[in-house]
């Protein structure tokens, strides 16, 4: 956003010498001061009016090598009045006649410029009512030493501004896509669509719910390990041939057998002998007599 420009305003009698003059000192000497713009206008109209000063300020300007554009005389106007930042006289007269002229237009910012002369305030008159031949000379040092101490106040003012104005920052052009800080405008055209929220419900305690206590989280003290047993009904009591032979020959101990008839329905295997059988000679071999007999068709077929 472009600052709005505050402007300096030089009002003299005839806007030939004092203005002009100090209007191209200021603009050759405040380059720094780029928020004010300056100009210079006259109380009286000069049109028409013969000026036998009129090409001193050139002359004086370039002897102290200040750029000069040289200009008709202006009349001031309540508009320039109005537009004025900063209103600056240099007689005491002048600056009596525009606080009574525009008075109505409630002028607050009007000064002398003698005031800011190391010697001031002072008046700073036309020289073309000076005796001495040097007056314009010294016209243009009392104007140089004025307008020195307005600009170097101005840039103080500007500085003190600066501090307490926070600082505007340039952003980056919004179209250039950046990851770490997307602008406004990213943020409008990359938007995603927009979700709506996700109603949380309470959850329902459910019916019939059975409260099982938590097992202690506590570790269980260390056991005994049980005893050992030994599996002796499955061991297999093996004895000696000799102890059988001895209960049977034992006349004490009686043996006693059920009966052969409880044992007929039961189904026993006999015994398959595995020892081979001796070699047995070929068996006799026998003549088919009688198909060499028959005179069937079918029979002489077989033989065949």
């Amino acid at each position: 956003m472009k600052l709005k420009m505050k402007e300096i305003l030089f009002i003299c009698r005839r806007n030939i010498i004092l203005g002009p003059m100090s209007q191209a000192l200021f603009k050759h000497m405040g380059p720094s001061l780029i928020n004010w713009e300056v100009s210079s206008v006259g109380l009286q109209n000069q049109a028409g009016s013969k000026v036998s000063d009129k090409g001193k300020v050139c002359e004086i300007l370039q002897t102290y090598a200040v750029p000069y554009k040289e200009k008709s005389p202006t009349l001031v106007t309540e508009r320039d009045i109005r537009n004025a930042t900063l209103i600056i006289c240099f007689e005491k007269k002048d600056y009596e006649k525009i606080k009574t002229d525009y008075e109505h237009t409630n002028l607050i910012n009007i000064q002398l410029l003698g005031y800011y002369h190391p010697n001031g305030p002072l008046d700073i008159p036309d020289p073309l009512h000076f005796s001495d031949p040097k007056g314009y000379d010294k016209c243009y040092w009392m104007l140089y030493k004025s307008i020195m101490n307005l600009i170097k106040l101005l840039k103080e003012e500007e500085e003190a501004e600066a501090r307490r104005k926070p600082k505007i920052v340039k952003l980056a052009d919004p179209t250039i896509f950046t990851i770490t800080s997307p602008s406004s405008w990213q943020k409008n055209k990359l938007q995603s669509p927009d979700i709506p929220p996700i109603e949380v419900k309470e959850p329902i305690q459910p019916k019939d719910m059975i409260l099982v206590p938590l097992p202690n989280p506590l570790p269980s003290p260390p056991q005994n390990p049980p005893p050992e047993v030994t599996d002796v009904v499955n061991i297999v009591n093996k004895k000696p041939k000799e102890f059988f032979d001895s209960i049977c020959e034992n006349p004490n101990i009686e043996l006693i057998f059920p009966p052969f008839e409880e044992f007929e329905d039961l189904d026993f295997q006999p015994t398959v002998e595995t020892t081979p059988s001796p070699p047995q000679p070929p068996s006799i071999e026998l003549e088919d007599i009688i198909n060499q007999q028959s005179d069937n068709p079918v029979n002489k077929s077989l033989n065949h």
